[in-house]
């Protein structure tokens, strides 16, 4: 079967509606039925805007990156785009085709 796997770059504290955004993401992404999503925690990383962060610099008040992926359908990952990229603002989006090769719901 194939899909679309959608990584978003967030940082640990970012908020959507109130709510922390990889929460909200993810209670987003449930109520559409995607049926894989998780957040990744990272221990370093940087983008030009806000520069390296790694674990020793969130100590001093820093905040982390974290990764919010899913996999979908493509038909699904187009519909959910428009709302997700709303949620997310201008964090970076990369998409990418993939090959699912065993049911997701197996484990």
């Amino acid at each position: 079967m194939f899909a679309k796997r959608v990584s978003i770059l967030t940082y640990e504290g970012d908020r959507s509606g109130g709510d922390l955004l990889q929460r909200a993401l993810l209670a987003t992404l449930n109520q559409a039925g995607v049926e894989v999503a998780t957040v990744v925690p990272t221990v370093a990383g940087y983008t030009k805007q806000m520069g390296i962060t790694t674990k020793y610099l969130v100590e001093a008040g820093g905040r982390l990156p974290l990764i919010v992926e899913f996999i979908a359908s493509p038909d699904q990952t187009e519909r959910l785009l428009p709302v997700i990229r709303t949620m997310a603002g201008k964090r970076t989006f990369t998409i990418t085709d993939v090959e699912i090769d065993s049911d997701p719901r197996a484990s």
